[in-house]
Formats: C-alpha cells, sequence, structure tokens
C-alpha cells in the first residue's frame, strides 16, 4: 500500500519507503509513487539541498530543532493535501457521459468534505498552501491544496494572472494591463501575462455570444 504522507530527513526515510537513502533522492522516489507530500528537514546552511527540494513539492521544510505538534501539524496537513488530489484525480479520470454535468471537486474544508462546483467559484487565491475560493453565492471555501491542482481541473474559463490568483473570466468586468476587476474585486497582473489574459478573456467572452 503506498503511503499519503512521507517524512524524510537529511540521510534518508523515517518512515513510509523502505531502504533509507539521501533524503532529496527518496523524496523525488516518493514523488514518482505518486506519494503526495513529503517532509524534508534540513540543517540552516544547506542552501543547495533547499533550492533542489523544492523540486518534490514538500508540504514544508522544517529546521532542527522542532517541536512534536509542528510535524504533527505537517503531517495532518499533507495527509489534507493527498485526500485534495485523490478527489481531482477522480475527476481527471472521469467519463466524456460524467463531464457533461456540472463539474466539481471535492474539497476538505473545516473537517468536513465539501462539493464545489467549478462554475460557482470567482475566483481563487492561496496563502502559505491554503487555497481560499470565493463563491459566487456563498461564502469563502478554505482548503489546504495547490493552485496548480486546481488551476489543472478549473477548465479554459479560468486564467491565473498572477502566481497567488486564479479568476473565473466570465465574471470579469474589466482589465488592464495592470489589474483586473473580477467582481468588484481588483486582482494584480503579473508582468508579461496581459497578453495572455486578452486572449483568454477574447475567446470566452466570444464563446459566451
Amino acid at each position: 500500500m503506498r503511503p499519503g504522507a512521507v517524512c524524510i530527513s537529511k540521510r534518508g526515510v523515517i518512515r513510509g519507503i523502505p531502504n533509507a537513502f539521501h533524503g532529496i533522492k527518496c523524496a523525488f522516489r516518493a514523488a514518482n509513487m505518486n506519494t503526495s507530500a513529503q517532509t524534508p528537514k534540513y540543517h540552516r546552511d544547506e542552501w543547495a539541498s533547499r533550492f533542489q527540494a523544492f523540486d518534490v513539492g514538500a508540504v514544508r521544510y522544517i529546521v532542527k530543532p522542532f517541536e512534536k505538534s509542528r510535524l504533527l501539524d505537517t503531517i495532518r496537513q499533507a495527509l489534507a493535501i493527498a485526500e485534495d488530489q485523490r478527489s481531482i484525480s477522480d475527476f481527471l479520470s472521469a467519463g466524456v457521459d460524467d463531464r457533461d454535468k456540472p463539474r466539481y471537486i471535492t474539497v476538505k474544508s473545516g473537517g468536513v468534505n465539501t462539493r464545489v462546483i467549478l462554475t460557482d467559484i470567482v475566483y481563487a487565491e492561496v496563502f502559505d498552501r491554503r487555497v481560499v475560493l470565493h463563491m459566487q453565492d456563498r461564502e469563502c471555501i478554505e482548503y489546504y491544496g495547490r493552485m496548480t491542482e486546481l488551476e489543472r481541473v478549473a477548465g479554459s474559463d479560468f486564467f491565473r494572472p498572477h502566481r497567488a490568483y486564479l479568476i473565473n473570466l466570465r465574471f470579469v468586468s474589466s482589465y488592464d494591463s495592470r489589474t483586473v476587476c473580477v467582481q468588484g474585486t481588483v486582482i494584480p497582473v503579473a508582468r508579461g501575462k496581459y497578453r495572455e489574459l486578452v486572449r483568454a478573456s477574447g475567446t470566452v467572452h466570444t464563446a459566451k455570444h
């Protein structure tokens, strides 16, 4: 059975994958096994290892010494992300007939599994591994996850004008090279994203008509 979370030290695996070896190599191996989260721990002066470790998609980097509560919180966060990724994977593997129905994802928010219809999302923003969904007719939904995963399933109606935001183009009222207004909220447009925004917005509004 494949683990949902793996704890890795600089020198090898603590639990989750047998045959302990170098922590970075182990994290890459875990990622290739569809493991959802790893938590490497590095000494303060190992900058090269840190930068390399970003490629494995770790949930958090814990510097020694650390408190047990921080490690447990990271494991819980990793498991929550793993559950959300399973829901997204189920969506991607759905049949053609299922995709004709309203598209949705299931996320764990406040300890409760919540079904979110994608077309009801006005925009999403990310804060330190937490994704906040701003909905059309309901309160915000917050869950642990990655914006890239949401972007992957959201479809062509959505655009990412900035690394911290994913917007539903159908709710855009105006935009320029610096900002985009989404249902009254002004969101920054990253440098180099304006032309992509123009193309994406034009495609969506043409489809609407």
